[in-house]
């Protein structure tokens, strides 16, 4: 015995990582010259239509900005996360942290947007949008990702017309998602 302890590849694989990540967070980082991966980077807009026979149709949008030209990353008011970790599994959101004051404050705006393929039945997509307090839609829907040429790290979300509900039974539906993401994490979790 040469008095190491062993560790399950997996547990001492996330054991370096921590470390490494809590090294890059003290004075170490000084000396270390420690680089953390740039955060995730999102492009893009999206429509969705909720239907309703008393008070009217409302059409209701996510745009990170200038028409889907404006990039947003995780902020004060933006939460933003994708993975390309798992081949045939990519997902993202976006999520405003102050969703419920700008549900009220700018009625029409979708405060998170949710999409994730699943290998078991791609090219479909989970597809989460939350409108307001009571009006979270979900559904599945066409999709398809298109990885950058050159960046593993990039890729293009695309969906198009669909039906989605909401939990109280309300149909809308999704016209087009279309976002561009940038950073996202390539490493599998362990």
């Amino acid at each position: 015995m040469n008095g190491k302890v062993a560790f399950p590849s997996k547990v001492s694989g996330n054991w370096r990582a921590r470390l490494g990540r809590l090294l890059c967070l003290g004075p170490a980082a000084l000396v270390l010259g420690c680089s953390e991966a740039p955060d995730p980077e999102v492009t893009g807009i999206s429509q969705l239509l909720l239907f309703n026979e008393l008070a009217g149709d409302t059409r209701f949008t996510l745009d990170t900005g200038a028409d889907g030209t404006q990039p947003i990353q995780s902020d004060g008011t933006w939460d933003v996360s994708c993975d390309v970790s798992i081949p045939g599994s990519p997902w993202m959101r976006l999520t405003r942290k102050d969703h419920a004051e700008v549900a009220q404050r700018e009625p029409g705006i979708i405060t998170n947007m949710f999409l994730r393929i699943w290998p078991e039945s791609s090219p479909e997509v989970s597809v989460g949008a939350m409108l307001d307090d009571y009006y979270h839609v979900v559904g599945t829907c066409p999709v398809t990702f298109a990885a950058a040429d050159g960046d593993p790290a990039a890729g293009t979300f695309s969906a198009e017309n669909c039906d989605v509900a909401t939990r109280f039974g309300d149909k809308g539906r999704l016209e087009f998602a279309r976002f561009h993401v940038r950073d996202c994490n390539t490493e599998p979790y362990k």
